[in-house]
This record gives structure tokens, C-alpha cells and sequence, in this order.
């Protein structure tokens, strides 16, 4: 708990009475709690208490709903710092937030999705800040990574920085002010949760404050374990808060929305969490998470985990580090290659996984375009939706066309690294002896008889006749065609 230096007696009483219009000749008694952050006024035996918590220029704030309580006066310390003085009724039988505990989670995250949806739909919001800038909260951040270098870190910030600009042109904004740690309260048996107001806000995607929640009231083990769930808890009941009220913008939130907001605001939050960080041990957590994103910026750690606990089928173990590093040789147009190796101990054993990651880099709107409505949801498709069905089915025995993928998204895919166990990309003018055609027509007839297996399992399970290119006709249609000249012209005359 904070302990707040001591406010002068005759401050508070000027600002009370002025509050609260009382006459001078009427005598207050203060008492201040600083173990709980409350002010207690006692008038002639009367007695009213306020919690008291730090705030940024809030002179004037938006009314969003009973859910979010505004102070019901402001007040200076000898510092001249500002809190808020929220009157303690409404917090009655409410307690402040849990560290690490997933149901009180869930109820936050879903009353931060209804509030969202509220403050979109019902209200005019006297904001028009939408600038967030990186480099002043970064600054007290980056001084921590003496190993990498300054230009890289520049780099970095600057790009992260444009995607983040990107994102603020939205029209799917929300007024952004209440997550801290020291302004959420709880009441776990009637699901109730209470938000104090302690800034003006601004505008921003919604995203950023469950993001920010999560790390905020979490610790990077418990992440590892449970960040994707809440995650996922989050946004789908945003989606649910837009359903009745507007299905449109329920429709826009999309897997390319949720994943575009989640890949930029990661690194985000995680500067904002650094910078509020307390603890010794949570400082640390998140400084090393830090650090890996600006050496290697091409996925986050969250990718990471997603990848060794697919891998693993298991949560349990712990990162001891990652390292990404691109190949000499380049066969594609559209993603940079990269070797992964990712070193973690499991069940008391350390081990080393060497990975392949292809990494999209969407450097103009076209490109975005191009991978958001083709290219990257029909490797999503294959990899996760077809081979899961394959492997859901018990065709493992079959399977071995095509390396294991451990994450797949718009911005790229994890993959077992073939090279590692001896395998050789063809390049274009290669030409194939007959062993090497028939190992080739083994691998796809086996893809072929799994699709005919799949087909058959699913027509006897859903009582009709099923036909893949009937049920997902929207994944097998081609994305480009290049009738003229070659691909890889097209793409650099396209997209460079």
C-alpha cells in the first residue's frame, strides 16, 4: 500500500469546506490512514471517509457509467502531487484486486469490455487526444540494456512507434484512463467491479487497457501459463458487449483485428508495466521480456510460450532463452526467414528446440492487404485448421508431408526447422532425379489420402456428404495470379 505524505490540515479544510460549501465557524476534524489511503471527516460526531488516490490532471473527465467513480474532490499534498477523494460507499464491501488470480481477472476484463462497448455506443467524448508517444516512457526503460545497441533500440522504438500511429487512426477508439493496479476494486461473490477515475484519458484502441490490466496484475510466470486465455476471454467478450448494441462493429473485431492490436500493443504495455513496475522480482520479469522484443523484435515472448507449450503440450517449464537469427539464403517473396532456438528446462531437463520462423513484414498497405484477405489465412488454414483435423482424427502415421507447426498468424508461422535434421530447400532451377520425384509424389499422395480420409470421417460424423472444397471454399481460392511476366517481378514492382 501507498503510503501518501501528509496533507497540511489547513489545505484539506479549505478545499472541503469549498466542496462541500461549509461555513467556516463549523469545526473539522481530519484524520488520515495511510496504511489504507483513507481520510476520514468528522463533524460534531459525524463522520464521512474517502480513499485517496493519486491523479493526473483531472480537472475534467468524461461520465461513463456507475462503474467508473469520479472523485468527489480533489486534493494537494505538501509535494503537490493531486489525489482523488472517492467516497467510500460505493466501495463498500469491495477490495482491491488480486495479483495472479484468473476469476478475478475474467471479471475485470469482461467489465472493461462492457465499459469499452458503453463508451462507444452511448457517449460524446470530450476528447480528442489520440498521441501516445513511446520515447518518454522507453527513456527510463532502455537505459537497463547496455548490451544492445543504441540504434537498434532507436530502430525499434521508431517502428513500433508507426504501427502504434497506425492503429490511433482507428474510429474503433475508447477512452483509455482507468487501468492501475491501485484504482480497481472487486467484489467477487455479486461480480461486481468498480474503477476509480483518476485521469482524463484519452483515446485509444480498446486493446491497450486489457492488455495493460493483465500485466499489470500478473507476473511473467503466471503469464506463460495463462496470458492467452485471458487474452482471448477478453476479446470475445467485447465482441459479446457489441452483439446487441451494434453487430457491425462486433464484426469488424476480427482474428486480423485481434492480432494486429495484440502484436503492437505488447511491446507497448510492456514499456508502460516497466516503468510502473515495484517489485524487485516483477521488474526483472518484465525488463528480460523487454530486452528479448528489442533484440528481436520479430515476434513477441508471448510467441514464444505459445510455440514451446504447443511443442511440449504442456505449460511447464521454464524459458531460459530465445534467439532468432536470419538465414543466408532466401526462396520467398512474401517473409523473412529465421533460424529459432529456443533453450528451456522441463521436467528437470534443459533442451534446446531449433525452430524455423517465417516472419511477414508488412511494409506497405498493399502488402498488408495482400496477406490480411489471402495469403496469410490460407497458411493459418493449412497448418492449423487442416492438419488439425488430420491430427484430431488419428492420421499422425501419414503426416509426415508437411513440419510441424507450432504458431501460426497473420504475421507469420513457427515451424519444426527441417534443415536441422537434414533437409535442403530446392531452389527454382533445380532438376530432380527420379528418386527425388517419387519421395515427392509419396508426401503428396499421402496429403491427398488424408484429405479423402477426412472427407469420409466428417460425412459419417455430420450425416451428410462432406467435400473440403465445399466447406472451406473461402481458404482454396487463389490469392494472386500472376498471368504476365514472373512472381517475383510482380511482387517487387508491387510492393516495394
Amino acid at each position: 500500500m501507498e503510503i501518501i505524505e501528509p496533507f497540511t490540515k489547513k489545505k484539506m479544510d479549505e478545499v472541503f469546506r469549498n466542496f462541500y460549501s461549509y461555513p467556516k465557524e463549523k469545526p473539522l476534524e481530519f484524520n488520515l490512514i495511510n496504511q489504507q489511503n483513507i481520510l476520514e471527516v468528522n463533524e460534531q460526531g459525524a463522520s464521512e471517509r474517502y480513499v485517496l488516490e493519486k491523479s493526473v490532471n483531472l480537472t475534467r473527465a468524461n461520465t461513463l457509467g456507475s462503474s467508473v467513480v469520479q472523485p468527489a474532490f480533489l486534493v494537494s499534498n505538501k509535494s503537490e502531487e493531486d489525489y482523488g477523494a472517492y467516497k467510500i460507499e460505493r466501495l463498500d464491501k469491495l477490495e482491491k484486486v488480486n495479483v495472479n488470480n484468473v476469476e478475478q481477472l475474467r471479471l475485470v476484463l469482461n467489465k472493461i469490455a462492457r465499459i469499452q462497448a458503453q463508451c462507444l455506443m452511448g457517449h460524446e467524448l470530450s476528447c480528442e487526444n489520440r498521441e501516445y508517444l513511446l520515447k518518454p516512457i522507453a527513456k527510463s526503460i532502455t537505459g537497463n540494456f547496455t548490451d544492445i545497441e543504441e540504434q537498434i533500440i532507436t530502430t525499434t522504438l521508431d517502428g513500433l512507434q508507426t504501427a502504434l500511429n497506425k492503429l490511433l487512426q482507428s474510429n474503433l477508439l475508447v477512452l483509455s484512463n482507468w487501468m492501475s493496479t491501485n484504482n480497481i476494486y472487486i467484489d467477487t461473490n455479486n461480480n461486481d467491479v468498480v474503477f476509480l477515475q483518476n485521469s482524463p484519458g484519452q483515446l485509444l484502441p480498446p486493446a491497450h487497457d486489457a492488455l495493460l490490466c493483465i500485466f499489470s496484475l500478473t507476473t511473467e510466470k503466471f503469464r506463460q501459463h495463462h496470458y492467452e486465455d485471458l487474452a482471448n476471454f477478453y476479446f470475445k467478450s467485447l465482441i459479446n458487449a457489441f452483439k446487441n448494441s451494434n453487430q457491425t462493429i462486433a464484426d469488424n473485431i476480427t482474428e486480423a483485428y485481434i492480432e494486429t492490436q495484440t502484436n503492437t500493443f505488447l511491446p507497448v504495455v510492456k514499456l508502460t508495466a516497466a516503468s510502473k513496475a515495484k517489485g524487485s522480482d516483477e521488474l526483472r520479469d518484465i525488463l528480460a521480456n523487454i530486452e528479448n522484443y528489442l533484440k528481436f523484435p520479430e515476434v513477441n515472448q508471448e510467441d514464444v510460450y505459445h510455440a514451446i507449450k504447443t511443442k511440449l503440450a504442456s505449460s511447464e517449464f521454464d524459458l531460459l532463452n530465445y534467439s532468432l537469427r536470419r538465414l543466408t539464403e532466401n526462396n520467398g517473396h512474401l517473409g523473412d526467414y529465421f533460424h529459432l532456438e529456443i533453450t528451456v528446462k522441463h521436467q528437470e531437463i534443459v533442451e534446446i528446440f531449433k525452430l524455423f520462423a517465417k516472419i511477414v513484414n508488412s511494409t506497405t498497405d498493399a502488402f498488408t492487404d495482400l496477406i490480411e484477405n489471402g495469403l496469410g489465412k490460407k497458411e493459418k488454414f493449412f497448418y492449423i485448421t487442416l492438419c488439425g483435423l488430420f491430427d484430431e482424427h488419428g492420421l499422425n502415421d501419414l503426416m509426415d508431408f508437411a513440419p510441424k507447426c507450432y504458431m501460426s498468424g497473420l504475421k507469420g508461422m513457427i515451424l519444426d526447422d527441417l534443415t536441422s535434421i537434414g533437409y535442403t530447400p530446392l531452389t527454382p532451377d533445380i532438376s530432380l532425379k527420379f528418386d527425388g520425384v517419387r519421395i515427392i509424389l509419396e508426401k503428396l499422395a499421402k496429403f491427398h489420402a488424408c484429405t479423402f480420409i477426412i472427407e469420409e470421417l466428417l460425412s459419417r460424423k455430420w450425416g451428410r456428404k462432406v467435400r473440403l472444397g465445399e466447406e472451406y471454399s473461402g481458404y482454396l481460392e487463389e490469392a494472386l495470379i500472376v498471368t504476365d511476366g514472373s512472381i517475383g517481378d510482380f511482387m517487387f514492382n508491387r510492393f516495394q
